[in-house]
C-alpha cells in the first residue's frame, strides 16, 4: 500500500525539472525577450525615449537576474553547503509560510549528496 502512494523518485525529479522549465520559459526568456527589443530600439529612439527603454532595460535585467537566482536556488540552494539542511529546510518553510518542527540538530553535517537527496 505504501509504496503505491510514494511518489518515484526518478518522476518526481522529472517533474521539478519540467516546472523550473515552464518557470523559465514564462519568466526568464520573456523578460530577455523584452530587454532585447528595448535595447534594439535606443539607437531609433529620441533622447528622452532611448533614457526611458535604458531604464526599463535595467529594470527587466534586473527581474531576470532575480528570477534566475530563485530557479537556480531551488535546484540547489546556497544555504544548503553554507548553514546546513536543517537551515535551508527551515527558509524554505519559511519562504512558502509552512511551520515546521523538528528534532534534528541544527548543525546537523550530512554529505552533500545526501543533504541534496534529503532537501
Amino acid at each position: 500500500m505504501m509504496q503505491a502512494l510514494a511518489k518515484d523518485p526518478i518522476d518526481e525529479f522529472d517533474d521539478e525539472r519540467r516546472e523550473l522549465a515552464h518557470r523559465l520559459h514564462s519568466t526568464a526568456s520573456q523578460q530577455l525577450a523584452a530587454l532585447q527589443l528595448n535595447l534594439s530600439l535606443i539607437s531609433t529612439a529620441s533622447p528622452e525615449g532611448a533614457e526611458q527603454a535604458l531604464k526599463d532595460s535595467r529594470e527587466l535585467a534586473h527581474a531576470c537576474a532575480r528570477e534566475i537566482r530563485a530557479i537556480t536556488g531551488r535546484l540547489h540552494p546556497p544555504l544548503l553547503d553554507e548553514a546546513g539542511l536543517v537551515a535551508a529546510v527551515n527558509a524554505m518553510c519559511a519562504e512558502i509560510d509552512v511551520s515546521l518542527t523538528s528534532e534534528l540538530p541544527e548543525k546537523l553535517k550530512l554529505p552533500p549528496r545526501l543533504a541534496i537527496g534529503a532537501f
